[in-house]
């Protein structure tokens, strides 16, 4: 069993100042959760008597805090890795926070040694934070408000469009039957004025005059003269 330690009256010392406590959260405001966020930051005070820091005197170190909030019987203190430490940080949360207006209160506690107590005895400095807020009923959503204040607005009567007659598959086939053979019949048509158009169109056979030996040739086998083309004479003749 460790043997007990004896403090001195911390009252009758001013060779350090009290703790330094940091509050980050919760806030003094309301919060619509019962679930809250305590953090924190914690420091040693400073040291006014340099007497405090002489051979074989104690650091200032923390040795202890706790948070308490009022709706709680006990105080939750710190795990021991958060102490002998000149500073500390600290973040938990805190559920099933009652409603209503609440507080927390912080405490820490630091040890050191008072050079005027021979043999060098510890000492113990505490300080406390309480902060303030409110826990209220969590705020309905947007869409949970919207769909509660708003009637359903009736959706105006739809116009009836004009429908499509159905025909049966022996109408259908009976009209591609009627359409294939205006094809036909426009594509004979067609082919018949073709025929027609170039019924008497006349065939010539074309000879060529370089001299004028060459076109006295042709003048008598019954070619006619057509014209002049690159210093030469052209001649057709009618096929029988």
């Amino acid at each position: 069993m460790p043997s007990a330690v004896t403090f001195a009256d911390a009252a009758s010392t001013d060779y350090v100042e009290a703790p330094n406590i940091n509050v980050i959260n919760p806030e003094n405001s309301t919060y619509y959760s019962p679930l809250i966020v305590l953090s924190f930051n914690a420091s040693v005070g400073r040291i006014i008597n340099p007497r405090v820091t002489a051979i074989n005197a104690l650091p200032v170190v923390i040795s202890d805090s706790w948070y308490k909030g009022d709706w709680q019987e006990n105080a939750t203190h710190l795990d021991i890795e958060y102490f002998n430490k000149a500073d500390i940080a600290f973040q938990t949360n805190i559920a099933d926070v009652p409603l209503g207006n609440r507080s927390i209160t912080i405490g820490v506690e630091e040890t050191f040694s008072d050079p005027d107590w021979p043999p060098v005895l510890p000492v113990r400095k505490q300080s406390y934070a309480t902060i303030c807020f409110v826990v209220s009923e969590p705020l309905p959503s947007a869409n949970a408000t919207s769909q509660s204040s708003e009637q359903p607005t009736p959706s105006p009567p739809q116009e009836a469009s004009p429908s499509i007659p159905e025909f049966s598959n022996t109408v259908v086939l009976t009209f591609l039957i009627a359409l294939s053979m205006l094809i036909l019949l426009s594509f004979k048509k067609l082919s018949t004025y073709n025929s027609r158009l170039f019924k008497d169109e006349v065939e010539y056979t074309s000879k060529v005059a370089k001299t004028e030996k060459d076109a006295l040739v042709l003048i008598e086998a019954g070619f006619e003269f057509v014209c002049d083309f690159s210093g030469h004479k052209l001649f057709k003749k009618r096929k029988n």
